[in-house]
């Protein structure tokens, strides 16, 4: 008897901390999803974003939804890091000359950057809705889809690039699923 009850205390406090961790992790700030966040607001974000995004981007609002929707965030253009914007909204500076991005997103046609007559130089705006006042250098500026596909039984990974206006296949890949066995 004198045993258990130093487990069942090391228990009961891992337990108590794992709940704690549980409920920090599943509570986002309540604060508007729609304006800009104050300094006081941007501390308190960045807090809850901790393991969701990078830490040397600025939340610019409290908008994160999933790892495909990752919220907004301000432009880092002193960290050398800072390169990887893939599924986040990002707020760019008007005229700002960017280099060497990454902006893709998951759904094709995304309005994803704030920000006008900006100069991308070798930046990935795979499915970025393309402003017109941009000027673009050696950026892949494509919109693609991916689709599954099944026939005769077999399930393919089908990717789709819009070319005029309309997708066409680019590439088809059989899906393999289950274990090989001999």
């Amino acid at each position: 008897m004198n045993k258990i009850i130093p487990i069942l205390i090391i228990l009961c406090l891992f337990c108590s901390n794992a709940m704690a961790q549980i409920e920090i992790e599943l509570i986002k700030p309540i604060i508007d999803t729609k304006k800009i966040l104050t300094k006081e607001e941007t501390i308190i974000v960045k807090e809850y974003l901790k393991g969701k995004v990078f830490t040397y981007f600025e939340p610019a609002k409290n908008d994160y939804v999933d790892k495909f929707n990752r919220g907004t965030v301000f432009l880092n253009m002193t960290s050398k890091k800072a390169k990887n914007y893939s599924y986040q909204k990002v707020i760019i500076p008007d005229g700002s000359v960017v280099k060497e991005k990454n902006f893709s997103q998951d759904k094709a046609h995304s309005d994803v950057i704030s920000g006008k007559d900006i100069t991308f130089i070798g930046c990935n705006l795979m499915n970025v809705e393309i402003d017109p006042s941009w000027i673009l250098v050696n950026s892949l500026t494509a919109h693609k889809l991916v689709e599954e596909e099944i026939i005769d039984g077999k399930t393919y990974k089908v990717i789709k690039i819009e070319r005029n206006g309309k997708y066409e296949e680019d590439s088809r890949e059989e899906i393999i699923t289950g274990y090989i066995t001999e």
